[in-house]
């Protein structure tokens, strides 16, 4: 159903008062409505908004881009954003942008979109990321180790933790494996528990996300 007239005011009031956020533009774009992508973008070109962080010399919020991956989503779903993340020709710019409109969307298909992305960026692209592994294992952890995380497959289950696992053979910021401990809280199983064993405690504040981690997975294993 697409926004009503009260609807589209309401988003329009929060632009004008700063008080528009990414979360108004994703239940916007969930609903797949194409009137909905054609108000975003003219609310787009009517108030200048910028696709760059910066404008000026100052901070800004890319709300260009957000407005452009809602409408992208709404077009063409989680599988479009997949596409835009992982195509050569787009990545660098949609990456950040699609992983975390996802991250905001609970679904299976939500899911899948970013299992493709964690596995699908090309290589020589990486470099060109900011901290790829973070952004990555922050999506699945919210997606699937939060309250209402979906139902998913076991082979998704399985990819999604390949590719944590996987990172964890590299040189990380302690952030990044923060984030990764915290994500194999939602699909962790004893292989995932043999290599939390391996690895030291972080220092503060993140001290406690291993144990919390271990704790977790044993936890979903006695329920199995």
């Amino acid at each position: 159903m697409p926004l009503s007239p009260a609807q589209q005011k309401t988003i329009r009031k929060k632009s004008e008062s700063y008080k528009l956020e990414v979360s108004d533009l994703v239940k916007i774009a969930i609903e797949r409505d194409k009137s909905d992508a054609a108000f975003l973008q003219s609310l787009r070109a009517e108030y200048a908004w910028p696709d760059e962080n910066m404008v000026n010399g100052d901070h800004v919020i890319p709300w260009g881009m957000w407005c452009e991956t809602a409408c992208q989503y709404i077009e063409g779903g989680p599988t479009r954003l997949a596409k835009l993340a992982t195509d050569p020709k787009t990545c660098v710019k949609y990456f950040y942008f699609c992983v975390s409109f996802l991250a905001y969307i609970k679904t299976k298909e939500s899911v899948g979109a970013v299992c493709q992305i964690a596995e699908g960026v090309p290589a020589k692209l990486v470099k060109k990321l900011e901290r790829p592994a973070l952004k990555l294992a922050e999506a699945f952890n919210l997606l699937l180790s939060l309250k209402g995380a979906p139902e998913i497959s076991k082979a998704t289950e399985k990819r999604v933790r390949d590719y944590l696992h996987s990172q964890l053979d590299h040189k990380l910021e302690v952030v990044e494996r923060s984030e990764i401990f915290n994500a194999l809280r939602g699909v962790g199983d004893k292989t995932s528990l043999e290599l939390l064993e391996k690895e030291a405690d972080l220092p503060e504040p993140f001290e406690d996300d291993r144990t919390d981690a271990v704790k977790a997975i044993k936890k979903r294993a006695a329920k199995k």
